[in-house]
């Protein structure tokens, strides 16, 4: 039976690992979205076809009842996806891999759970209205996700064409997918052999020169 500090490993892998399968996923419709901020027409209608983009996206995942088709643009949302995509960014780029790590923060822009306002009615008189804000659960959930996990299980998968963020299983595990292993394994052998064949180039120039010189 797994001693419970392997199972209390796993349960924090499957607490984050969706979380770090978003992230992945937000740069497409953060940069869609920031088109259609800086277009000539920032319609409520491009806004909303970005929103459905992230619906289909996020299909069949648990962030699916945040992004019903036809749903409004919401800024709290993307801010929160900004935020997510970043601290997943900050926590791949951690170095080193082994050895000891200095203490540092990173900032959690947790927003509060009840927000309240001052709206004036059609008589005049002020009054304090509270509704829930449903997405300080998003921040709090992202947070009790990472309490604990260890930083450096969370990576950038090194293959040029892919750069996603995974969470490693292993600690040797050195890219995001058998695929991504294969290309960099391939990569490296052809980097050693150009490595070795340059070396050779330049001992035979060498040897050349030298027997010019007598």
């Amino acid at each position: 039976m797994p001693s419970r500090k392997v199972i209390e490993a796993l349960e924090k892998a499957r607490a984050i690992r969706p979380y770090v399968e978003m992230a992945n996923e937000v740069p497409g419709g953060l940069r869609d979205l920031g088109k259609a901020f800086t277009g000539a027409d920032p319609t409520d209608a491009a806004l909303s076809r970005v929103m459905d983009d992230l619906a289909a996206q996020f299909k069949g995942t648990q962030f699916e009842p945040l992004f019903p088709v036809g749903k409004a643009w919401d800024g709290p949302l993307y801010n929160f996806l900004r935020y997510l995509r970043g601290s997943v960014q900050q926590l791949a780029d951690l170095k080193p891999k082994r050895g000891p790590f200095y203490p540092r923060s990173i900032e959690f822009p947790a927003p509060p759970f009840v927000i309240e306002s001052l709206f004036i009615d059609e008589h005049g008189t002020l009054r304090i209205q509270r509704h829930e804000n449903p997405v300080a659960r998003l921040y709090h959930d992202f947070r009790d996700a990472v309490d604990g996990i260890d930083t450096r299980r969370i990576r950038s998968c090194p293959v040029p064409r892919c750069r996603k963020f995974f969470w490693a299983n292993r600690e040797d595990q050195s890219a995001c997918s058998h695929t991504c292993a294969n290309r960099l394994r391939v990569s490296r052998h052809y980097r050693k052999k150009r490595k070795n064949s340059s070396a050779k180039t330049r001992q035979t120039k060498s040897r050349i020169r030298k027997e010019q010189s007598r």
